[in-house]
Parts: structure tokens; C-alpha cells; sequence
């Protein structure tokens, strides 16, 4: 338990740091914007470079990439609680792997472990970049036309890094790295950078939790259907990972910390400004969700506290 001890303890710091008032709402966005344009690029890109390709790592992905839209269509039923607020089916599907899923894992079980839940994700982020966002959009009156997200896709700074990793191992490139002074160094650079991440998601998802009386009924409600789909799911999943994919244990617990991390965050941002009911029951849910995600999870690594 000692070694997830600083994953409460960096939470805790980011939360401490907003009520002082030492980081603003302003330095939120900006520790944010470094984490997803410059820290988790790096991460992801060491992390496929070095990773050991398989075959069932398709299967993977297309399974992701389907079982959220099944989730979508369970939110759009499951969406009835609360008919008034139609950005409620959008908490029922989709995951916050960058801001939380991937700094608690590794913080938890190390650099090293990454490989397994950023596998995991691929799947993941082609729904949350090409269905969930785009349903999002039209909900909030915004609409994208599919070159404009392929383009954005494409231009994200992840993705680039996940293609370049893909592209570096293919080629090799990670076992020539070691024996050029030059390419050793823009490595380690990069390993710099990827070691800042967790921390700063940490902080960063401290920071945002907002406690509030206000929707607690129907955050409560939220979770109350939704963990248990996941947990089931993971449960079902987890074994088809291990008994017909015969994938080490770290792919499971990489899908166990996605499946139970909270609904991607982003969905506040698409809510325009004048629907503040709406942006605030959102809020309310994903601060109560993430509390219940920590604990999800510090459950799992008190029985598996090693991959």
C-alpha cells in the first residue's frame, strides 16, 4: 500500500494548492495544456517505440473501439434519469485515460507499465476522437464535418506520438538508439518529459475536485449504475485477456484503471455558456466520480500490488 501512497498524497497537494489559491483556474489550463501537448506525447511515444507488438493487439482495439459504442447507446437509455440535461448519456461511455487512468497507473506500477494501458486506450481514443465528439458536438449545436476531424485527429500531438512510436519500432529505431550520443540524448530529453506527466495529472485532478451538495443525488445515481456495468465488463473482458488472448496480467489491470476511470472530462467544454445547469450537474458528477475511481483503484493495486 506504501507505493500508492503518493498518488493520495500528490492529489491531495493539487487540491491543497487550489483552495490556497497558489494555483488558479488560469495555471490549471496551462499545466493541462502541457500535460496533453508535451508530457503525454512523450509518454506514449517511448512507450510504443519499446513496446513488443502482437497480433491480438488488433483484436484489442477494434473490441475498445466497439464496447463504447455500446456504452453510448446504454447511456442514450440509461440518459432518462435526468431527460431535462441531454449531456447525460455522454457520462455513460468513454473514459479520461490522459488526465486520469494513465498518471494513476503509473504512478502506481512504474514507467515501465505503460505499454499494457496505452494498448488498452487505441481503441478507446479512435471512438472518444471519431463517434464521441462528434455526437457531442451536435448535441451542444456545433458541428464538425468529417475532414475537419480527420484533420484534427491527425494534428493532435498523442496521436503523432503514437504513430511515431508505431513507426520507430517497426523500423527498429529503439535498437539503434542506445549507440548514437545524439539519439541517446533527444531520448532521454523525451524520458524527462514523460517523467513529469503523472505528477502533474496528479496534481491536476486534485486540483479540480469541487465539492458540492448540489447534483450529489444524481451523481450518486450516475455511479450507481454505471460501476457496476464496468465492473462486470472488465470481469468478462479481463478473462477473454487472459484465457483466449493469453496477454500478461498488465493488460488487464491497464483495462481495469481505464474502465474504471471517470467519463472523459472534456464534456464540460462542449456545453455552451448559457446552459450553466446543465455544465454544472456535469461537473458535479465527474468530481464524484473521480473519488469513486480513486478508490476503485486503490482497491485493485491493495490485491495486485505488482503486474
Amino acid at each position: 500500500m506504501m507505493a500508492i501512497l503518493p498518488v493520495i498524497l500528490l492529489i491531495l497537494l493539487g487540491f491543497l494548492l487550489k483552495k490556497g489559491r497558489v494555483i488558479t483556474t488560469g495555471g490549471t489550463d496551462i499545466i493541462k495544456r502541457l500535460i496533453i501537448d508535451v508530457g503525454l506525447p512523450a509518454v506514449l511515444f517511448l512507450s510504443f517505440l519499446n513496446a513488443d507488438m502482437d497480433i491480438s493487439f488488433l483484436y484489442i482495439i477494434a473490441g475498445m473501439f466497439f464496447l463504447n459504442i455500446l456504452l453510448l447507446l446504454f447511456g442514450r437509455a440509461a440518459g432518462k434519469i435526468n431527460a431535462r440535461n441531454r449531456y447525460v448519456p455522454f457520462l455513460f461511455t468513454g473514459f479520461e485515460y490522459g488526465m486520469f487512468a494513465l498518471g494513476v497507473f503509473r504512478a502506481a506500477y512504474g514507467k515501465a507499465s505503460v505499454a499494457p494501458i496505452a494498448v488498452v486506450d487505441l481503441g478507446h481514443e479512435l471512438f472518444i476522437w471519431f463517434i464521441f465528439v462528434t455526437a457531442l458536438m451536435s448535441v451542444s449545436g456545433k458541428r464538425n464535418s468529417f475532414k475537419e476531424t480527420f484533420r484534427s485527429f491527425m494534428t493532435s500531438p498523442i496521436i503523432i506520438a503514437i504513430l511515431l512510436g508505431l513507426l520507430g519500432n517497426a523500423a527498429g529505431i529503439n535498437r539503434s538508439i542506445d549507440t548514437s550520443p545524439f539519439l541517446s540524448g533527444i531520448k532521454t530529453t523525451i524520458t524527462m518529459l514523460g517523467n513529469l506527466t503523472a505528477p502533474l495529472i496528479l496534481i491536476t485532478i486534485g486540483a479540480g475536485l469541487h465539492f458540492s451538495r448540489k447534483g450529489l443525488n444524481f451523481g450518486l445515481l450516475t455511479l450507481a449504475i454505471r460501476i457496476p456495468v464496468i465492473l462486470v465488463l472488465y470481469l468478462i473482458i479481463g478473462t477473454l485477456f487472459q484465457r483466449v488472448l493469453k496477454l500478461p496480467f498488465a493488460y488487464s489491470a491497464g483495462l481495469y484503471t481505464l474502465l474504471i476511470a471517470p467519463p472523459p472530462f472534456i464534456i464540460p467544454l462542449f456545453i455552451p455558456g448559457k446552459q450553466e445547469r446543465e455544465r454544472a450537474e456535469i461537473n458535479a458528477v465527474l468530481t464524484l466520480y473521480t473519488l469513486a475511481s480513486l478508490i476503485l483503484f486503490i482497491l485493485f493495486f491493495a490485491r495486485h500490488p505488482t503486474l
